[in-house]
């Protein structure tokens, strides 16, 4: 896992030391420091309410930390939200087996010496504990229905979670509603433009406007997902301005170039250096000749939303899989993914956990559910120590409740 042993662009699917025993999809995965993510939640065997931390800087191996939890534990869920604000992890929705779910939890973190942790040469050995705190919303007023296979994702400039869409038991959904982390409450803003279908299972990456649009503060383009027509291949774009206005804008939306990729839910999205990457998801294989559907297959490809040019974003596709080569993940839906970088490390994505659920590769006859981690290396930060990074972890301990 040292930067000296990455090639940028290549897939690597990591040994790891620990860990859930069973595999598992529907889970969120959460940096929460440089090369550490959070995994919570997800359904293998049942549904879960288990965090583990995962910790990539190993040279050989990443190594699973179960976190040790201190008072009431969230209700268990699987296809909810995950997004980390101001060093805490926060959950929304999901579903388990008995409800959907619309409430937000935190979970705040604090490192403890344990020299049974096994640890890099010359570190401290530290172990994760936890404290999970259910939010209050302060508000009597509306909030979002309980559902699952929404998105969500940060607005940094208002300290604020934006989520999109899911499914609520009955409908499919395309609504809006941001929380607000200093109030504690929910909003339902006044949506402008045409919405596109309702959905859920798709996937949302949030990017910065290009430097001339002075109106918005983020745009959040969603892309694929299910509702009651099928699999769905579009992509839409939500502009979240300064002074509140919020609306689909077809301006951003027609702007995408390229050639756009098939259709499929389940996939999963990350952001890094403001482009937007994809994989896997499943969904339908046309007959060209026939121009019908003929069958379901899972994808282990990786589409990048492109940003090199601002103004015309682009997708970049890779069919023939010459861009991104190496110990490719096996085709699967419902994984989670995240990206992350450390001072000195390689920077990447991290893929974990999912479903082979509909999915003809030769590599994997035997639909069932994963727990592997694979990283595909995106880019090399400058040289860095170890005392840099355990400072990063010391900043940006879970150890102060905003609630």
């Amino acid at each position: 896992m040292s930067a000296a042993k990455k090639i940028v662009g290549v897939w690597e699917k990591v040994s790891t030391n620990g860990g859930p025993q069973l595999g598992y999809k529907g889970c969120t995965l959460v940096e929460m420091a440089p090369l550490r993510l959070i995994c919570f939640g997800g359904f293998g065997g049942g549904y879960s309410n288990e965090a583990w931390l995962l910790d990539i800087r190993g040279d050989e191996e990443a190594t699973w930390f179960h976190i040790q939890v201190e008072g009431i534990l969230p209700p268990r869920r699987a296809y909810h939200s995950g997004v980390e604000f101001n060093g805490n992890l926060i959950i929304f929705g999901g579903v388990n087996q008995l409800t959907l779910l619309n409430d937000v939890w935190q979970l705040m973190i604090d490192w403890i010496p344990d020299e049974s942790v096994a640890w890099r040469p010359g570190e401290t050995p530290l172990r994760p504990v936890g404290n999970w705190q259910k939010v209050q919303v302060r508000q009597e007023g509306p909030r979002p229905n309980k559902r699952q296979g929404h998105t969500a994702s940060m607005i940094s400039e208002n300290d604020a979670m934006l989520i999109i869409g899911g499914y609520d038991g009955s409908e499919y959904l395309v609504d809006a509603w941001i929380f607000n982390f200093e109030t504690q409450n929910w909003t339902m803003p006044r949506v402008h433009g045409v919405p596109p279908a309702p959905r859920a299972a798709h996937c949302m990456g949030l990017v910065t406007p290009p430097f001339s649009d002075t109106q918005n503060s983020g745009l959040a383009y969603i892309y694929g997902g299910y509702n009651n027509q099928g699999c769905l291949g579009d992509i839409a774009v939500l502009a979240i301005g300064h002074d509140g206005h919020v609306a689909w804008d077809a301006e951003y939306t027609d702007a995408v170039q390229g050639p756009a990729p098939m259709p499929r839910y389940g996939a999963a999205a990350a952001v890094y250096e403001g482009n937007i990457y994809i994989f896997g998801g499943t969904g339908p294989v046309k007959s060209y000749k026939k121009n019908v559907d003929y069958r379901v297959v899972s994808y282990d490809e990786i589409l990048v939303l492109s940003f090199s040019n601002p103004f015309r974003p682009a997708w970049r596709l890779d069919p023939k899989r010459r861009n991104f080569t190496g110990a490719r993940p096996i085709p699967r839906h419902g994984h989670a993914i995240a990206a992350t970088s450390g001072q000195g490390f390689q920077s990447c994505l991290v893929v974990t956990g999912g479903s082979t659920q509909g999915s003809f590769a030769p590599r994997d006859p035997a639909p069932r559910l994963l727990r592997d981690v694979a990283v595909l290396s995106l880019g090399v930060f400058r040289r860095g120590t170890i005392e840099d990074d355990l400072t990063y972890v010391t900043t940006n301990s879970l150890n102060n409740s905003l609630f």
